[in-house]
């Protein structure tokens, strides 16, 4: 018979083994490039010494954290995976907006992110990257002629932002910038509509002439407007500062 000991130490003893293999999954596969092939269930009970429910538990939490594909059927098995910008800005939004984040708070932060994002990307642009920032700045031209519809907007202005991050090569920075997206795309989906382009007009030309500034490696011009920018927007939210995200 089993004792009160033997039960008491039994599962702690599996959860243990579970978290230590899923720490040494997770590290493995931050050290590894996207996509490559870990092995087969069968090989990777073997390498661990674990159980196939234990591993099984394992694969869960790494697929939860965006870090594991596992593909099913005969040639299947489990692949290295790193976790999206988008999952990050999500699941920081969630975390923030539940801690009441404020308008003001958003706003608080802006100025000296916008102050090194558009130094770095000024001081750093290249020809590969001019060449897609033209593509971005000729859509902007289109959305004030009215060619490109309103609805564009907000993912227009996210591939802006991606771009720029991975310009100024900095995943801290690139990681905020994303924060900050989620949490305005979240807001224009609860107030249910875009904005029109009338009050968002002049936001987009300083993109524009902001977007020339980098190009033309113009540091204190790209982050003079990079600041005219962040107060433009933050004059066309007409709710007060004090209310949240």
């Amino acid at each position: 018979m089993t004792d009160a000991s033997e039960r008491k130490h039994g599962p702690r003893s599996e959860v243990t083994s579970t978290i230590a293999v899923v720490d040494a999954l997770r590290e493995r596969i931050l050290s590894s490039a996207p996509g490559e092939f870990l092995g087969n269930e069968a090989k990777l009970l073997a390498e661990y010494d674990i159980s196939r429910p234990t591993f099984r538990q394992v694969a869960r939490v790494l697929e939860q954290e965006e870090l594991l594909i596992v593909r099913r059927g005969i040639g299947g098995g489990y692949y290295t995976r790193h976790p999206s910008l988008d999952l990050v800005g999500t699941v920081s939004r969630n975390y923030l907006r539940s801690h009441h984040v404020t308008i003001a708070n958003v706003f608080e932060v802006l100025n000296p992110l916008s102050d090194l994002l558009y130094l770095k990307a000024a001081s750093n642009c290249d020809a590969e990257f001019s060449e897609k920032l033209q593509t971005i700045k000729r859509r902007l031209i289109a959305l004030l002629d009215g060619k490109l519809d309103i609805s564009a907007y907000p993912a227009l202005v996210e591939e802006n932002s991606r771009i720029l991050s991975k310009l100024v090569n900095n995943p801290l920075l690139g990681m905020q910038i994303a924060i900050v997206y989620q949490l305005s795309l979240a807001k224009l989906l609860r107030d249910g509509e875009l904005p029109k382009l009338s009050k968002i007009a002049d936001s987009v030309r300083i993109r524009i002439r902001l977007l020339d500034s980098i190009m033309s490696n113009e540091v204190e011009v790209a982050v003079a407007l990079g600041r005219l920018l962040i107060k433009s927007i933050h004059e066309t939210i007409t709710r007060e500062d004090t209310h949240e995200m």
